[in-house]
């Protein structure tokens, strides 16, 4: 514990990886499960501050302590950072208060269950809608043996510790990500499972770490609209007596092909009409084609204009 330039209290604990593989795991791979955990872990300061005290811990940063050969063994250093002391102290306390432990290593305790439980929320997460009903059955019962566990250690239920998953960690795809490259290690090995600081209760199941993806793509939302204040617009096709219908254009730089446009109700349609192109005000939606996994035009709004000078 130590305060760092007398601006921010930082405070270590020290995690222990174990993957049970039989073989000696390649350094490529090594390097793959310490960029997992360092994406894992970023999440750890939003789950303690839902879980514990709002707003104690700042950020964190991992360090590798060792690594050990045969088997992969990872000891990990996390540096948590609070505001000042005081901060650190009120944490430790209502943490302290709300697992009834009162012992020096409440908090590693903790944090090593938060580690599994991220990593096996960031493997549910990868469960996308074409996953066998025997991988979504794995990976979630693993899921929720995991959740329970931590759930009694912080004295809350598994519900509610779920629902602080859900709404505390922020950027769920760099954590789908983190715990694809996590368990990639142990992939080789159809036994190895994934141990942290040596508790059997929150273990990583080896059939769990089967059943997750080789890698993670999170799914395209398959529409997004997109604003343009200052675009260029070329009309190709007018319709005086409709904002919807018969209106064509082209956006260079967006859509080299004519795409339907509307026009907004408070637009004089009979001016627009008499131009070519135009400086407008527009938004974009496009649809996501899964065949070309792109994103192609579907429609222009055009809000306001104005003549080009």
């Amino acid at each position: 514990m130590d305060f760092l330039g007398g601006l921010m209290y930082s405070f270590e604990t020290v995690h222990h990886i174990e993957y049970t593989t039989r073989e000696a795991v390649p350094v490529t791979e090594i390097i793959k499960s310490l960029q997992g955990f360092d994406k894992i872990v970023q999440e750890l300061p939003n789950l303690a501050n839902a879980l514990v005290l709002e707003g104690a811990v700042k950020k964190v940063e991992l360090y590798v302590q060792e690594i050990s050969a045969g088997s992969l063994d990872q000891d990990f250093i996390l540096r948590f950072f609070f505001k000042d002391e005081q901060g650190f102290n009120e944490w430790i306390t209502t943490l302290r208060e709300k697992t009834g432990m009162d012992n020096p290593k409440v908090a590693s305790a903790v944090i090593g269950s938060l580690i599994a439980a991220a990593l096996a929320y960031g493997i549910y997460l990868t469960l996308s809608k074409d996953a066998s009903e025997a991988a979504t059955a794995t990976i979630t019962g693993n899921q929720n043996t995991v959740i329970h566990f931590v759930a009694e250690t912080l004295n809350v239920s598994s519900d509610a510790l779920m629902q602080v998953m859900d709404t505390s960690i922020r950027d769920k795809k760099m954590l789908a990500q983190g715990a694809v490259l996590a368990v990639h290690p142990a992939k080789a090995d159809k036994e190895a499972t994934i141990v942290i600081d040596g508790n059997e209760k929150t273990i990583i199941e080896a059939k769990t770490i089967q059943a997750a993806p080789e890698r993670f793509d999170p799914p395209q939302p398959e529409s997004k609209v997109e604003e343009y204040p200052r675009a260029l617009v070329q009309i190709r096709a007018t319709d005086l007596d409709s904002e919807k219908q018969g209106w064509r254009c082209i956006v260079p730089g967006l859509s080299e092909h004519r795409v339907k446009m509307v026009v907004d109700p408070t637009v004089d349609r009979t001016k627009l009409a008499r131009e070519i192109s135009v400086m407008a005000s527009i938004a974009v939606t496009s649809k996501f084609n899964p065949e070309k996994k792109q994103y192609q035009i579907t429609e222009v709004f055009l809000r306001d204009w104005e003549q080009i000078k």
